[in-house]
């Protein structure tokens, strides 16, 4: 696994890699993913406002957990309120 904290223009992405072992099923890869996003959702306090989203990625073998920040008080996510979605991040994958 490994987080992120991508930035592209004016976009803050937190997101979490997961990298699955060879031969594990769809299903279970799936199963995996919305585990960890509503891990995610319990953890996220009621004050912070983003969409957890997941994906499969290219290969089949990662995948990803991201949040999408929708900003406090605007539509511009502040990078306080990245670094707290990617502390939530963290903690759901303990």
């Amino acid at each position: 696994m490994k987080l992120a904290l991508h930035s592209s223009g004016c976009e803050l992405q937190p997101e979490a890699e997961v990298t699955f072992p060879q031969g594990t099923s769809a299903r279970q890869r799936n199963a995996a993913l919305l585990l960890l996003a509503a891990q995610v959702e319990l953890r996220t306090p009621a004050q912070d406002h983003w969409f957890v989203e997941s994906e499969v990625l290219d290969d089949g073998n990662r995948g990803r957990i991201y949040l999408v920040l929708l900003g406090v008080g605007g539509p511009w996510p502040t990078h306080e309120e990245a670094e707290r979605g990617l502390q939530v991040l963290h903690s759901a994958l303990r």
